[in-house]
């Protein structure tokens, strides 16, 4: 396929190339392996998971706070198995399904936060409060060698957070004609691209156990949780099992003016070029514009929905690749 135009690259990237690290304060932090943890702490208290039964203890900062009783859930998942199970603190709890797992995972607080203008002074502790009555601990549990395999996943989004140039892709145009190339370097098409945003360091809303790996696009994130990947967009959430999933990874050359720190140009183009590679004369503004190898790695959902994203480090791709497909073939 032709290379992609410097147009592609939208006027975020194109302006501030470090934009999408906004998203994740760089990678500090981010861990390769994951740490399932039996313990919750919040600034309220602590959820404490022993076997079945999960207990509370309030933080002695907060000794008023009045006793309730929290929904709790628990997901136990092995090669080719899973068991989710859900109750109150303090006692066992019963049988559950999936699907109940992770609506409960991404799901909004009937209860609205605090309002900021009102008694500006309590809010900190209204906030508190408010946190610990929405609370809904949430654990995994992985055994079957599970650990081994979400730990190579971990690995591997820790090194593709690593890449010097990361996208997410928003559209493509193809260009049909080669008046329209000639304007646009010469490339096939354009593509909207901007920098994608990587962590596996932050639990989702302080109720689960554990880190996952996490793709933050612009208007959506994309959890890979041990047993689903899951994508979040505004309040809604949909889920897919890794089976479900079809991961396509290719080796392409695209055209920018932004190009990431430590990323050598494999080449260079004109901005207006004609058909044997040379600038076009008839312009007095065409300028060079740097080619750099990328890998596409995207996702295809049974219902439809896509995930397109690129790396200037194809050995990280190939081994996010190769974890995806552990997951899949275990799930």
């Amino acid at each position: 396929m032709a290379t992609q135009a410097a147009k592609a690259s939208s006027w975020l990237t194109r302006f501030f190339p470090s934009a999408g690290l906004l998203l994740t304060s760089e990678t500090m932090g981010c861990r390769p392996v994951a740490r399932f943890e039996k313990k919750l702490t919040a600034e309220y208290g602590s959820f404490l998971r022993t076997d079945d039964t999960i207990s509370f203890t309030t933080n002695s900062a907060f000794p008023n706070l009045p006793d309730q009783t929290h929904t709790t859930l628990l997901a136990r998942v092995g090669r080719k198995s899973a068991e989710y199970l859900k109750g109150q603190t303090g006692a066992k709890r019963q049988t559950s399904s999936r699907d109940e797992f992770l609506r409960a995972l991404f799901s909004v607080p009937a209860q609205a936060p605090p309002n900021r203008l009102r008694h500006p002074f309590s809010l900190r502790r209204r906030v508190v409060e408010w946190r610990y009555h929405t609370a809904t601990p949430m654990f995994y549990e992985l055994n079957d060698g599970m650990t081994q395999v979400f730990n190579r996943l971990m690995k591997a989004a820790t090194a593709l957070a690593e890449s010097p140039g990361r996208y997410f892709d928003i559209v493509e145009y193809q260009l049909e004609t080669w008046d329209l190339r000639k304007r646009h370097a010469g490339a096939g098409g354009l593509i909207e691209r901007q920098y994608l945003g990587i962590s596996n360091c932050q639990p989702i809303r302080e109720r689960l156990n554990v880190s996952v790996p996490a793709f933050h696009e612009a208007h959506r994130n994309v959890y890979f949780l041990p047993d689903a990947i899951a994508i979040k967009s505004g309040e809604s959430a949909t889920s897919y099992r890794y089976s479900e999933v079809k991961v396509r990874v290719l080796d392409k050359q695209f055209v920018t003016m932004s190009v990431p720190h430590g990323v050598t140009p494999v080449g260079y183009t004109w901005q207006y070029v004609n058909k044997n590679g040379g600038p076009d004369r008839r312009f007095n503004d065409n300028f060079q514009i740097p080619i750099i190898d990328v890998t596409e790695l995207d996702f295809h959902f049974p219902d439809g929905q896509q995930v397109h994203t690129a790396f200037t480090d194809s050995r990280a791709v190939e081994a996010f690749e190769s974890a995806m497909n552990e997951m899949a073939e275990s799930s």
